[in-house]
């Protein structure tokens, strides 16, 4: 790899030093979450005195920062403030902002709002409880996931315990490949997709902010999104306001051809010998 940055420079570039070591330098050296993951990662192996290890997490620290731009105090907190706003964070989040080069953890707040937009079609309002009567209720707001396997709620919902545990657990796996052990237990769940009384993992937090539970396959089965009713008879009045004042109303649309049609049979008709201009409803 050095012979190809070498080979790469000028002339005059390469019979300078300084040049050539940047240069190279340059081309070996990683991005920021590398050596970020080199400095977390680092252990004292049994063969180190704690001096070499000392020494040896600094040089980590000293390239992270200096691959972070790092020069002041206010870069320093911004770099370890962005850190550990990317440990509350989903991984596809995290890998997201990295590619970005985010440094800001300002910057970081906008980008993880606008990825959870996306989640909005597959968001919509349910009912739960544990007794499934109806001044129990609480509404929750919900995620349709259909790359779940189990469903989820907050714990911070319902008042659960041993009365309403199922006794058992699932072992979920995440995207970062680990394995957490979740308690189950049984609520009464009323939603356009499912409902009755159902067995959900409980969890102290969910990926997605703002929302209280997910909705997985073992409920939803193959049902994505409400199925839509198309009634008979439209309600041409609005269900709710004075109508008296409004200028909208639901179906009040009359078209040309209708309007037309009207003309001729209320001016042929044998009850209605003439029609003035200034009677019709243009």
């Amino acid at each position: 790899k050095a012979l190809e940055v070498c080979s790469s420079l000028s002339l005059e570039e390469s019979l300078n030093y300084e040049t050539v070591k940047s240069a190279i330098l340059r081309a070996c050296e990683l991005v920021p979450e590398a050596y970020r993951q080199k400095f977390r990662g680092h252990k004292k192996n049994s063969t180190q005195t704690f001096v070499e290890f000392a020494r040896e997490k600094g040089i980590l620290f000293d390239k992270w920062c200096t691959a972070s731009k790092v020069k002041d105090f206010d870069s320093m907190r911004e770099l370890v403030l962005l850190e550990e706003f990317k440990s509350c964070l989903l991984e596809c989040v995290v890998v997201y902002l990295n590619e970005q080069k985010t440094l800001n953890s300002a910057v970081a707040v906008p980008c993880e709002e606008r990825i959870d937009d996306s989640y909005t079609p597959f968001i919509f309002k349910g009912l739960i409880s544990l007794t499934g009567n109806s001044e129990d209720q609480k509404e929750i707001k919900m995620l349709r996931d259909m790359g779940a396997m189990q469903s989820f709620i907050v714990a911070e919902k319902l008042k659960f315990s041993e009365d309403n545990s199922c006794g058992s657990s699932v072992i979920v796996k995440g995207i970062e490949i680990g394995c957490v052990k979740v308690p189950l237990h049984r609520v009464h769940l009323q939603c356009e997709l499912c409902t009755g009384f159902v067995r959900v993992a409980v969890r102290p937090s969910l990926p997605v902010t703002g929302v209280d539970f997910i909705l997985g396959n073992d409920l939803a089965g193959g049902k994505v999104m409400p199925v839509l009713e198309v009634v008979d008879k439209p309600d041409i009045f609005c269900q709710s306001g004075d109508v008296t004042n409004s200028d909208v109303f639901p179906a009040c649309a009359v078209t040309r051809a209708h309007r037309i049609k009207s003309f001729h049979l209320l001016h042929w008709s044998p009850y209605q010998p003439s029609v003035s201009r200034s009677n019709m409803w243009w």
